[in-house]
């Protein structure tokens, strides 16, 4: 794996919690409706929606855990990305590549918070690629 793609490792990880908190959006909204059409049915007609709550709180319950799951990767793959970006020697560098693989901050985000020009940015980033590479024994 280049350097490139072991940071973007973090992007990747941010990508998957977000579709998981909408997964467990949606199914709460399911989960609420059945709930609601409950209040209303006979005793017969409720234990097939008993079973499907039953089942979709089962799935919830996974989805939630595989969030767990995801975001504490996350934690995780942070914390040794930027230990590796703290070795460079380079502050602009550091700053470059933490704000966009870390706080996975846009370009224009980044340019203003340094205030530099965006050409000027990705020289930076590109060079502080080369460095984390050299670092990484690539």
């Amino acid at each position: 794996m280049d350097t490139k793609e072991y940071l973007e490792q973090v992007r990747r990880l941010d990508a998957e919690i977000r579709f998981r908190e909408d997964e467990i959006t949606a199914l709460r909204a399911r989960a609420d409706g059945i709930t609601a059409v409950r209040c209303g049915q006979t005793k017969v007609k409720t234990s097939r929606i008993d079973d499907r709550l039953d089942a979709l709180l089962d799935l919830l319950d996974r989805q939630i855990a595989a969030q767990r799951e995801a975001v504490c990767r996350m934690q995780e793959k942070i914390t040794e990305i930027s230990r590796e970006i703290t070795k460079l020697e380079n502050l602009d560098e550091i700053v470059c590549l933490t704000y966009r693989y870390i706080r996975l901050l846009p370009w224009s985000e980044i340019v203003d918070a340094m205030g530099i020009s965006e050409r000027h940015l990705r020289r930076i980033r590109d060079r502080g690629l080369k460095h984390l590479e050299e670092l990484r024994g690539e």
